[in-house]
């Protein structure tokens, strides 16, 4: 299980040893720009079953790979980046990046010796950490941002809600999990004061944010954490957000008959 700490203003988060090589990188001149980096295990099935399929004759019939426990062989839908089978990629490690072409992508190429490799036949974005071939492991790193919960699921009895401390990361995770985005500063801010001054656990807060009224991306984060995938274009999901709450919208999803299925045979 990662480590996760966030590396920029973006939200995007590594696992800690990758996160310290990174921020080496960034303070030694590597410029700034991440399109991707961990993905936390539902997303990464909502992208494998959006680029593949077991149908032979609807795929590309190029690029067999075996999902085991989940049909015989699939194949990519069209001419697409590659993406690894669920429970096997180094995004969900936390030791993977994605890079946009230009500056950073240019930069990490050109200093392997921080560890960074561009490993991945046919994903010329992809970068994977090896601890093992960084020079500079041993060099201090500089200050890196709050470590964050992954994932947040107020029904999972194994997190202890009370005993959260660290009530800003616990904010920032709500936000990712909840409504898909980064909060502003003055979101942050907001919820920190209103759990100081009433005295908010950490379950009172995720309570709080389940009380929310919803956002677009909530309806995004619904499908990922209970169909394991992205609504498709012909869904007519934009209204679901239209007035009610995050547990509605989470609720609803949950009570379809795909999210039943699902329920069933994962």
């Amino acid at each position: 299980m990662p480590t996760l700490v966030t590396i920029d203003t973006a939200g995007h988060q590594l696992d800690a040893p990758a996160a310290a090589s990174y921020a080496r990188m960034t303070a030694d001149g590597c410029p700034p720009g991440v399109t991707s980096a961990y993905r936390p295990p539902q997303e990464g099935v909502a992208l494998f079953l959006e680029r593949y399929t077991t149908d032979y004759a609807a795929s590309s019939r190029a690029e067999r790979r075996v999902w085991p426990g989940h049909g015989t062989y699939w194949r990519k839908k069209g001419v697409t980046i590659p993406v690894a089978v669920p429970g096997t990629s180094e995004h969900e490690d936390g030791k993977a990046l994605d890079l946009p072409t230009g500056g950073p992508r240019e930069w990490v190429a050109a200093h392997p010796d921080y560890g960074w490799l561009f490993d991945v036949a046919g994903d010329p974005p992809h970068t994977t950490y090896h601890a093992d071939r960084d020079q500079h492991a041993a060099d201090p790193a500089p200050q890196t941002p709050t470590t964050t919960p992954m994932v947040v699921d107020p029904a999972d009895p194994a997190m202890l809600w009370e005993d959260i401390d660290d009530m800003k990361a616990l904010i920032i995770a709500c936000y990712g999990t909840f409504f898909g985005r980064v909060p502003s500063d003055a979101e942050t801010d907001w919820w920190l004061t209103a759990a100081a001054q009433n005295g908010w656990t950490g379950k009172d807060v995720v309570d709080k944010f389940l009380g929310s009224k919803a956002e677009a991306g909530t309806v995004r984060q619904a499908y990922l954490s209970k169909l394991h995938r992205l609504p498709e274009s012909n869904e007519a999901v934009a209204g679901w957000s239209d007035g009610e709450l995050v547990s509605e919208v989470f609720a609803g999803v949950a009570a379809s008959k795909e999210a039943q299925l699902l329920a069933g045979a994962l």
